[in-house]
């Protein structure tokens, strides 16, 4: 069988064509059914080391890197060539200057996204701004290890694990502060 380069493989998901992507030390490979190809950013640069890999449900790829977050717009077979170049990942920032690391990624159905990182946790809103929230906002730890994201509605509900312990965040959202996040 074919190994990847990466020696360490974080997270692996399987997008809503059934196509497997790998999470690993060396960024994110793809295994279309027949090979396994790496993944670029849009410079068509390797990526950095992903931790962790989320599909939502339009289709489209979230990756939780050591540089920031990631994403990747939904092709399906009939939109992909045989021999493309390999699939691009988008880089969005969430901090100015400063980006996490970001060691999960979920979403609700709202369209949020949220990253748990060493210095909280951020939200990515539908209209592309970005939040944090840190032990000055209530939570427990800055540490953020995980999150769990239940679809309720009207408000989804965000149960948030630091090392501290687990709290269900419910604080309505607040723009980052870049200054106060570099601090953190």
């Amino acid at each position: 069988g074919y190994r990847a380069s990466a020696n360490q493989i974080y997270t692996v998901v399987i997008d809503l064509e059934n196509r497997a992507w790998f999470g690993t030390q060396d960024g994110i490979y793809y295994f279309d059914g027949i090979e396994i190809r790496p993944v670029y950013d849009e410079n068509q640069q390797r990526l950095p080391p992903i931790f962790d890999l989320f599909v939502d449900q339009k289709g489209v790829l979230w990756a939780g890197s050591s540089q920031g977050l990631y994403r990747r717009t939904l092709l399906n077979r009939n939109q992909v060539a045989f021999n493309e170049a390999p699939f691009e990942m988008e880089f969005l920032s969430l901090v100015p200057d400063f980006e996490p690391t970001l060691t999960r990624v979920k979403g609700s159905a709202d369209g949020r996204i949220y990253a748990a990182s060493p210095r909280g946790l951020f939200v990515r809103s539908p209209d592309g701004k970005s939040y944090q929230y840190t032990y000055q906002d209530g939570l427990p730890d800055n540490r953020v290890q995980d999150i769990f994201v239940v679809n309720a509605f009207p408000d989804p509900m965000i149960w948030v694990a630091t090392d501290a312990g687990l709290t269900q965040y419910t604080e309505s959202l607040r723009e980052l502060d870049t200054t106060e996040s570099q601090q953190s």
